[in-house]
């Protein structure tokens, strides 16, 4: 049996032709060799021509993304020569030991990309990943060396391989850098072909693909294979939490029904449960505990954020939806909004920013390098082509002088590696790579390049008119959004990395004087809550009030339009500051 499987495995079935077994069960195996072979070259094919969703659905076993064909090449070798970067990191980030398989002529992956004319992304991208680059071919020579010689390997695609073969070249053989085009071959799956699939998983969890339509009427495709090890890991945070006194909405929330209904499912970018729930589980006195790994997180983990969701953002349930994009008219402005400095010297400061992911990258804790790189490289482009009071400078962290970091922490304008709710959940990653800051000439427009988020656009002046603060904001992210390819769900708005920043992605604040109401935390506290704002100290998110300011800002984000959400900050405001005048009296 074990001999029998390593031939199919490794695209020597001319060693099986004519074979016959006394045990039944490996007649049996012997007989399926068409079926299995047709699985293999179709997972094969796939990787070949980019065909993402195909890669994942016929590699629903672990053995088969080291199968090869009788050139020895694995699925990731194909995938790399032919320059598929979606592919490529799918099946680094869920199969990562296939990448130093070396095929008969002594090449990995990282020799394959390295040799194509199309594989230059690629290369850099297995760099990052770990791929090792000292390992040497039957020629003696490294992925290097190819490199230097780009296009100097060539390839055989998997239909000349299905058809004849001939392995008396050493070079990767005919068809440079051309991408066949074959029909769509799915393996027949009968009895015997789902029984052959059940037996090559031995020792192994069984991956089962699935998808869920999501509110965008997209399909969100997802696998169930958690190796054991991942699910043990998932279970120990699980038993951590329910032993704990943590109130955060994880803890609330991840019951055991939702815990066995998610834990072994995998995003098409590889996240699991426990890169959602992570940080929470590190930090135990999380508010909320739970971050989106990648947008598509939202919908393969819905029966534990769906209930988050719905309790943070007042009720907003698993069939409500975001509304269209509504900034309001800009003539309109001043009759909703205004001037809060015209209530007294309140008001320090003013802000509104907002979050924006990109469509073509996952979120923080499943960037690489690369990806990094690549997104700044694009949005800072669109940035530098901003005109008028938008125009402004880029400053990459990565290499940053002293002398513009030393201004950049006199302006409160840089950003650091994160808290250790953002570490936790994986949200540094290769930092400071591919991290920055854009400012204005008049540093009253911002934009953080990969900090918590993608992009965080924001919009600030000294004095409290938030009319004018919110009417540069929503320039600018019209400007931005006719240039960048933004993620936006249908039913949450926009994809963030946390569940309370989804839909307007709005947080629109002030740093405000209370020195009779700050007396009181609690009570402060309180009163804000029933008029939707959220306190919090002037050194952002878990910090504490500095001289009785504080900075108050909407709570709710979802469910309702952006000139709604700077509404109720702005009405709700203007009644503490009145509260604050009535505490004189």
């Amino acid at each position: 049996m074990d001999t029998v499987e390593r031939l199919l495995l490794t695209g020597r079935t001319d060693e099986l032709k004519g074979a016959r077994a006394a045990d039944p069960e490996v007649q049996e195996l012997l007989d399926s060799v068409p079926f299995i072979m047709e699985k293999i070259e179709s997972a094969h094919r796939a990787a070949e021509e980019g065909e993402f969703r195909d890669v994942q659905a016929q590699l629903d076993r672990r053995k088969l993304a080291g199968s090869t064909l009788k050139d020895g090449a694995n699925p990731l070798h194909r995938a790399a020569f032919m320059g598929n970067t979606d592919v490529v990191r799918y099946l680094v980030q869920n199969f990562p030991d296939t990448m130093d398989a070396q095929d008969r002529n002594g090449r990995t992956p990282l020799h394959y990309a390295a040799g194509s004319r199309d594989g230059e992304h690629v290369y850099k991208l297995l760099q990052k990943a770990g791929a090792r680059d000292d390992i040497k071919d039957k020629r003696g020579r490294e992925p290097q060396y190819y490199a230097d010689h780009r296009g100097s390997l060539r390839y055989t695609t998997v239909s000349q391989q299905s058809d004849s073969y001939d392995d008396s070249e050493d070079e990767l053989d005919a068809g440079a850098n051309r991408r066949d085009s074959h029909a769509d071959r799915r393996s027949s799956a009968d009895g015997r072909s789902s029984r052959v699939d059940r037996r090559l998983s031995v020792d192994e969890r069984g991956s089962r693909s699935a998808s869920r339509v999501s509110a965008s009427g997209a399909d969100v495709e997802f696998t169930e294979d958690a190796s054991d090890a991942e699910v043990r890991e998932i279970e120990t945070a699980f038993e951590k939490l329910q032993r704990s006194n943590a109130t955060s909405l994880l803890r609330k929330h991840l019951t055991p029904e939702v815990l066995e209904q998610v834990k072994q499912r995998r995003t098409r970018h590889g996240a699991t449960l426990m890169d959602v729930i992570r940080s929470g589980v590190e930090n135990l006195d999380s508010g909320v505990g739970v971050y989106a790994p990648d947008g598509d997180a939202y919908t393969v983990f819905a029966p534990l954020f769906d209930p988050i969701i719905e309790e943070y953002h007042a009720g907003f349930g698993p069939n409500d939806r975001q509304p269209p994009v509504t900034f309001g008219h800009p003539k309109q402005l001043t009759k909703v909004l205004g001037n809060l400095s015209r209530l007294g010297k309140y008001v320090i400061s003013t802000r509104i920013r907002t979050a924006r992911s990109l469509e073509e990258y996952p979120l923080n804790p499943l960037m690489t390098e690369t990806d990094y790189i690549d997104m700044e490289r694009e949005v800072v482009k669109v940035l530098q082509d901003l005109t008028g009071d938008l125009a402004g400078t880029y400053y990459p962290l990565d290499g940053m002088s002293s002398k513009d970091k030393k201004q950049l922490i006199e302006d409160h304008f840089l950003f650091k590696e994160g808290d250790r709710f953002l570490q936790a959940a994986n949200a540094s990653r290769h930092w400071p790579k591919g991290r920055g800051i854009f400012h204005n000439a008049a540093k009253t427009f911002l934009v953080w390049v990969s900090e918590e988020d993608h992009l965080r656009i924001i919009s600030m002046e000294q004095g409290g008119n938030v009319t004018s603060v919110y009417a540069r904001l929503v320039t600018a992210l019209v400007n931005l959004g006719k240039h960048l390819k933004l993620r936006r769900d249908r039913r949450l708005g926009s994809v963030t990395f946390c569940p309370t920043n989804l839909g307007t992605a709005i947080r629109a604040s002030v740093h405000v004087r209370l020195p009779r109401l700050g007396r009181d935390r609690a009570r402060l506290e309180k009163e804000c809550a029933r008029l939707g704002l959220q306190v919090r100290g002037t050194h952002g998110e878990h910090s504490e009030s500095s001289e009785g300011v504080f900075d108050l800002s909407n709570k709710r984000r979802l469910g309702l339009t952006e000139i709604d959400a700077v509404t109720e900050m702005y009405q709700g405001v203007s009644e503490i500051i009145q509260m604050e005048k009535d505490a004189k009296k």
